[in-house]
């Protein structure tokens, strides 16, 4: 493999990590660049302010700018910053923007879409999520897909408007989600971390939310046990612990903690939204999708019939302005539409 040329600028340098898609490492790519010592240039802030390179032939480094290149990339502070950066490396792509409520078929969505667009998930910036030794070989799979693409997906667990105020989503991209009922969102989001808990995948032993969850929990490997008992107990802990289940989760992520808020939100943002009762309808006729695969969907601990008084009052106390706001949604869809936009709604309240 011949050398490479130093990376100047932003989308030089995911270029150069696209390079090592599918089978070479990072390590042999960066040992494979002409580093020299001539000028400041671009590999990201750190390389702006440590690496310094020049044209090949250039004079001998007075320091190791391969080290500082490793060190760079292998920081916190580039893996933090990585997506804003991926992203503005490539701002011809048309970003299709998915705001990703828990529970609310984002999985089964995001699956879908990325059978034929290149995704960016957020995660990729979280360490704790996304390890350094998977970091670069994502980023090397995804470039290489945006690079032949003229759209990019953008997913994530990441409310609409921190996408907005960080520029994640940019006016003339697409922003779109799926609600779901609340009190059934609820009820899905318990089994799924109960199902996560209690799976004897060696897979999900070592999944991190797994681990955080029986650490809120205080439940200990050995404690965990497959029947049914202790399964129904597991998820009554769950539904009463706001770190697990939070309040008013639609509103959250779609504006802010109460109706209003998350209203004003969607109507600023003109937002398509769809829901779950909907979701195979508007695949079909917005992405031309033949029907949804279910992905991430959780076996049944509890159903919404099977909620004690107690549990039912709580969970309904903790859902008053999401249900306000399903509400609304599903006034405007169901004068006809697949899905709704901002404006629309305004129109219902």
């Amino acid at each position: 493999m011949d050398g490479f040329s130093p990376p100047r600028t932003d989308r030089d340098l995911f270029d150069l990590l696209s390079r090592s898609y599918p089978s070479a490492d990072l390590d042999e790519i960066l040992t494979l660049v002409q580093w020299t010592r001539k000028r400041q240039v671009g590999l990201l802030e750190i390389v702006r302010s440590l690496l310094v390179v020049g044209p090949r032939g250039g004079r001998k480094p007075k320091f190791d700018c391969l080290r500082s290149a490793k060190s760079w990339l292998y920081s916190s502070d580039f893996q933090g910053s990585v997506v804003a950066a991926l992203l503005d490396a490539y701002p011809e792509k048309r970003r299709l923007v998915f705001v990703h409520i828990p529970k609310c078929a984002g999985s089964d969505l995001a699956i879908l879409l990325e059978r034929t667009l290149p995704r960016v998930y957020m995660d990729i910036a979280n360490e704790e999520v996304t390890k350094k030794e998977l970091l670069f070989s994502h980023l090397a799979a995804i470039v290489a897909r945006i690079k032949a693409s003229d759209a990019v997906i953008v997913h994530g667990h990441t409310p609409l408007t921190q996408y907005i105020q960080q520029g994640y989503y940019r006016p003339g991209d697409d922003l779109f989600t799926v609600v779901r009922d609340p009190i059934a969102r609820i009820v899905s989001q318990v089994n799924y971390i109960v199902r996560r808990i209690c799976s004897e995948d060696p897979v999900d032993s070592q999944f991190s939310d797994r681990l955080g969850w029986m650490r809120m929990l205080g439940i200990e490997e050995q404690d965990v046990t497959r029947d049914e008992r202790f399964k129904r107990d597991c998820a009554r802990e769950v539904l009463f612990d706001p770190r697990m289940v939070t309040p008013n989760t639609l509103c959250r992520f779609l504006g802010g903690e109460t109706y209003d808020d998350a209203l004003q939100a969607i109507v600023g943002s003109a937002i398509e939204i769809t829901d779950i009762r909907r979701y195979d309808d508007w695949l079909r006729t917005r992405w031309d999708i033949g029907q949804s695969l279910r992905a991430n969907s959780s076996p049944t601990v509890i159903d919404i019939g099977d909620l004690a008084d107690d549990e039912r009052d709580y969970v309904e106390a903790i859902s008053t302005e999401d249900i306000r706001l399903f509400a609304t949604i599903e006034r405007s869809l169901d004068r006809g539409h697949v899905s709704v936009r901002g404006s629309e709604l305004a129109a219902q309240v």
